[in-house]
């Protein structure tokens, strides 16, 4: 396994590494552009107080004597001043203001071109001093080599390299941080958008990806999103096919299992006498007509849960809806079932999902129902909506089965309860497709 290095280890550490770099760099084209300046300068400031002493030994020599006046003459420019006749011979003392002839470094090149006529200029690396070696056309003389010492100018170049280096301390310094906080922000959002792509691994597509900046990483935020809501889309789909299916399922069965009764007793011989003939066709034809509105129902229930298609709402008046539902089931042996319901209220919904969520209704309260009643009211809620009651004496819920009521595949415990526990299931959900609210009240007994 290859060692791992966070990207607040390495990102902060590069942009040291780059910040380190060009501040060398920087440093080494001011610290050479700044010692040229200074060397120009010195040259320039010792040529000029050459040829001043050039000028004032060459008008002086006439009145006094030599070293006199190149005595007063070093002492006036702060030179040491070194006069040569044409044979090389020195004309003035070997020491001049504490520097000895011999210790200057370069004498003898500039000693030699001032002698050929030519003149010498020459500061050493450290801008220590500036060498000058001029020749002199006064009688009896033929070259001047002044000692110029810079100790000013040698200190203030030390200071600009001292300064380039702290600039450049300071720039690693700067680097580092802007790196490390670079480094963070971006692993921040790289942490967020792995957070993120592990809930999705893990079935969670309901929380949106933050997008953040538009830039890469934001880009990449996006994609991961948009991946987010297709297989969000996908589960709704395949969410609802389990569903579609577990419903039908369950849903379909008394139909069916009526129709297959009245099948075995037409063959049985009750097709032979029309009374009952007639009796068995009717229960067909009304089981018949119940699947075709339950497949109607399960799919717009399906279509509205994918967000596919809302259901189709219509006026319907709702007594005759009530009245079918309560028809539609069996009570137990001495519980009464009653209907109360204005005969001109009408609701806003669609037929065959409000039949479904009906019929489960009154169904289960059957189910649960061993004595005593079941009513089935609708009524006026006021403003805009109705209120469907169905009331029994039932067995009754717990806190905690009430709260799981509407869960699948949750199943009462009442002596002779039977199906698939769906029922109530289905009628939260056609209740929320209908854009209604399923409320529940019970206690045990």
């Amino acid at each position: 396994m290859r060692p791992r290095v966070g990207i607040r280890v390495w990102l902060p550490l590069a942009f040291a590494l780059v910040a380190v770099v060009t501040a060398l760099v920087v440093e080494r084209g001011v610290s050479s552009g700044s010692e040229a300046a200074f060397r120009d300068r010195a040259q320039e400031l010792a040529a000029g107080n050459a040829f001043e002493s050039a000028l004032e030994i060459g008008t002086g020599i006439s009145s006094r004597d030599l070293e006199g006046v190149v005595q007063q003459t070093a002492d006036r420019h702060r030179l040491s001043l070194f006069v040569f006749a044409r044979d090389g011979t020195l004309l003035t003392p070997r020491t001049s203001r504490g520097v000895e002839f011999r210790s200057v470094p370069g004498g003898e090149d500039a000693l030699r071109r001032a002698l050929a006529g030519r003149r010498y200029v020459k500061t050493s690396s450290q801008l220590r001093a500036t060498v000058v070696g001029l020749p002199l056309r006064a009688e009896g003389l033929a070259a001047l080599i002044t000692y110029a010492p810079h100790p000013q100018l040698a200190a203030e170049l030390g200071l600009v390299r001292k300064e380039s280096l702290q600039a450049a301390g300071l720039a690693l310094l700067v680097g580092a941080l802007v790196g490390a906080l670079l480094a963070t922000l971006i692993a921040r959002r790289l942490r967020r958008i792995a957070t993120a792509a592990a809930r999705i691994e893990g079935g969670d597509f309901d929380r949106p990806i933050p997008t953040g900046f538009r830039d890469e990483l934001g880009e990449l935020a996006d994609s991961i999103d948009r991946m987010r809501g297709r297989l969000a889309e996908r589960q709704r789909f395949e969410q609802a096919e389990r569903e579609f299916v577990t419903n039908a399922a369950h849903e379909l069965r008394t139909p069916l299992t009526t129709i297959v009764g009245a099948v075995e007793q037409l063959r049985a011989g009750s097709k032979d006498v029309p009374e009952e003939r007639e009796r068995f066709l009717a229960h067909l034809e009304r089981e018949s007509a119940r699947l075709a509105s339950l497949v109607r129902a399960l799919l717009v229930l399906a279509r509205a849960q994918t967000g596919q298609e809302s259901p189709r709402l219509v006026p319907l008046a709702l007594r005759p809806l009530i009245e079918q539902a309560a028809a539609g089931v069996r009570p137990a042996e001495g519980v009464e079932l009653e209907v109360s319901c204005p005969p001109g209220l009408i609701v806003l919904a669609d037929r065959d999902l409000l039949e479904q969520a009906l019929s489960n209704l009154v169904s289960n309260a059957a189910k649960y129902t061993e004595r005593g009643r079941i009513d089935v009211v609708g009524r006026d809620g006021g403003g805009t909506t109705a209120v469907i009651q169905v009331l029994d004496t039932g067995v009754g819920m717990t806190a905690a089965e009430r709260e799981a009521a509407t869960g699948r595949f949750v199943r009462g415990n009442a002596s002779g309860a039977d199906g698939f526990g769906v029922g109530l299931a289905i009628v939260q959900q056609a209740v929320t497709a209908l854009g209604g609210r399923l409320e529940l009240e019970s206690a045990p007994g």
